[in-house]
């Protein structure tokens, strides 16, 4: 069903598109002298070819599936930027924005796409508070179980019921020109995709002809976790007589690490460069912490565990990883039954917290 929406809202945008250039070069095939109307068909011509260009660059972010330019970013920064390129517009539809920042966390995201949605946003609560003449979008960001909370509101004239649960919809729009607003229907369907690639939630809650809110979570970044039950026993302890074992195949990596463990007055470190070369290492020897890359050559940090389990369940291993998609990073350690993880990059910090937790729970 979403799918046959889907190719029908694209076929009826092309057809448009399509039928507007294919009558302007009917009329000029036909009509070769009449320059001044040739010039303006062209014109047309070349914003239909535009509009097509930008609905194909809508359906690449609509199903896009992976983003690789993720940073870390103070949200309150990103909105910040975008309410400053708005200023003008906001002035002259007398709207008065309400900046409650409660808190400034931090999050792994695409700076690009996620400030992409936050405009969007922004623009339609501009267009519900347009007819109204005046108004007011209040912006607040807190922090909750984890999550970066941003909530947009306006006072504007809300969403129909009956259609609430079509906005997100690729190309259904409200906007049909009145109050010189035209939508393409795609904002709201791009951003709900870029929020759910960034593992979060955008929802919104509307009372009509007075107001609406959009909600959007994100997870917090962080570099490393750990089980809620093992969270709780972390308490300042003695790290420096742990035994810890590191396997990467990266030289740097293990350099880095051995910097890192010797600032903290940690001694007892032994290497490995894959998963095999650990799995026999702790046939002899026994380890309070082992750090695990996931991906190794000759055999991989998953499979090292799982063989290192067989021979050692209480055996603590924290994964080492460059995935960014926390859901996937916490149903790796959960599933595989590992104790933590820590990702690429990481920080001394939260290693050192981590090591924390292992001493005092020994």
């Amino acid at each position: 069903s979403a799918i046959g929406e889907l190719a029908s809202g694209i076929t009826h945008e092309f057809n448009n598109i399509l039928t507007n250039i294919q009558g302007y070069i009917q009329y000029t095939i036909d009509n070769p002298e009449d320059v001044e109307s040739n010039i303006k068909a062209f014109q047309v011509i070349a914003k239909m070819t535009e509009q097509g260009h930008n609905i194909l660059k809508n359906l690449s972010m609509l199903t896009r599936k992976d983003i690789t330019n993720k940073e870390r970013h103070q949200i309150a920064d990103l909105l910040s930027d975008i309410l400053k390129i708005q200023e003008k517009i906001l002035l002259k539809d007398n709207i008065n924005v309400v900046k409650n920042f409660l808190k400034n966390p931090i999050c792994y995201v695409d700076p690009a796409l996620l400030q992409q949605v936050f405009l969007n946003i922004v623009l339609n609560a501009v267009h519900a508070i347009r007819p109204k003449g005046k108004g007011t979008i209040t912006i607040t960001i807190d922090e909750s179980k984890g999550n970066a909370i941003i909530k947009i509101h306006d006072t504007g004239i809300g969403i129909d019921p009956k259609i609430k649960d079509e906005i997100f919809n690729p190309f259904f729009t409200t906007k049909n020109g009145a109050h010189n607003i035209v939508g393409t229907g795609m904002g709201l369907s791009i951003s709900k995709n870029i929020i759910e690639q960034h593992s979060g939630k955008i929802y919104f809650q509307s009372i009509p002809e007075k107001e609406t809110e959009f909600t959007i979570e994100l997870p917090k970044y962080t570099t490393a976790y750990l089980p809620k039950d093992i969270e709780t026993c972390q308490k300042p302890a003695d790290i420096s007589t742990l035994s810890i074992l590191i396997v990467d195949d990266d030289d740097a990596i293990r350099e880095l690490f051995k910097t890192l463990l010797q600032s903290l007055g940690i001694q007892s470190i032994t290497f490995a460069t894959n998963g095999y070369e650990a799995y026999m290492l702790c046939k002899t020897n026994d380890y309070d912490i082992i750090f695990m890359d996931v991906s190794m050559p000759v055999l991989s940090g998953i499979d090292a565990h799982q063989m290192i389990q067989n021979e050692k369940p209480n055996q603590k291993v924290i994964f080492v990883t460059g995935i960014f998609y926390e859901d996937e990073i916490k149903e790796l350690v959960d599933r595989n039954q590992a104790y933590g993880y820590i990702k690429k990059p990481f920080d001394i910090k939260e290693i050192k917290s981590l090591l924390y937790s292992v001493a005092s729970c020994k």
